[in-house]
């Protein structure tokens, strides 16, 4: 069994690698549901250096993984899917970031 451990990575790394389909989600994880309000909230929080939260990666072999994925909502692959890291909990607060970075076509609430 691997062990967990913590690793701090910048957002916006963590934002670049989810667009270059390095993260993905498990097909199984719900839709983006944020409505303006909420990706507004999850701003003003990291400006303001509050905590918000941590995310759950599951690393994975590209060529194995334990689940069927998807990229992120609103991410455009140019190359194919090929995650090394699942993103079992913290897919809202991360679209919302790739929503921020690089506005895609996502109809909101």
């Amino acid at each position: 069994m691997e062990e967990l451990y913590p690793h701090t990575t910048e957002l916006i790394k963590l934002v670049e690698q989810a667009r270059r389909g390095q993260l993905a989600l498990p097909r199984f994880q719900r839709n983006f549901v944020w409505e303006r309000d909420r990706i507004a909230d999850l701003l003003r929080s990291i400006l303001q250096g509050y905590f918000i939260g941590t995310f759950l990666l599951l690393r994975c072999n590209p060529d194995d993984l334990p689940f069927a994925a998807r990229p992120l909502e609103g991410v455009r692959l140019t190359n194919s899917l090929r995650p090394d890291r699942l993103i079992l909990d913290g897919q809202q607060r991360l679209t919302a970031l790739h929503y921020v970075f690089a506005a895609p076509d996502i109809p909101l609430r």
